[in-house]
């Protein structure tokens, strides 16, 4: 019997969509990044760290690009707003 793929006939999403991202060779689906925030070392080697529910990743990310995604993408509180 030949495998086949899912059948997107029905479905409303493109035929390229996938709720998975990659950035920066990092995969993950952005609807279960619960934070995030960025560090520059003192050597200048910039990093992004996911916060998942069960874990947290720390990325390199020289350029930001994780970060910008995120930021755009899940429109984060400022801390001021947060705590009061």
């Amino acid at each position: 019997m030949p495998i086949t793929g899912p059948n997107n006939k029905y479905s409303n999403a493109p035929d390229n969509y996938s709720e998975f991202v990659v950035i920066n060779n990092f995969v993950f689906r952005p609807k279960q990044v619960e934070g995030f925030y960025r560090q520059e070392a003192v050597d200048g080697l910039r990093t992004t760290t996911v916060i998942f529910p069960p874990y947290k990743q720390t990325v390199p990310d020289p350029e930001w690009r994780l970060y910008n995604f995120l930021l755009k993408r899940k429109h984060p509180m400022d801390a001021k707003d947060f705590l009061y």
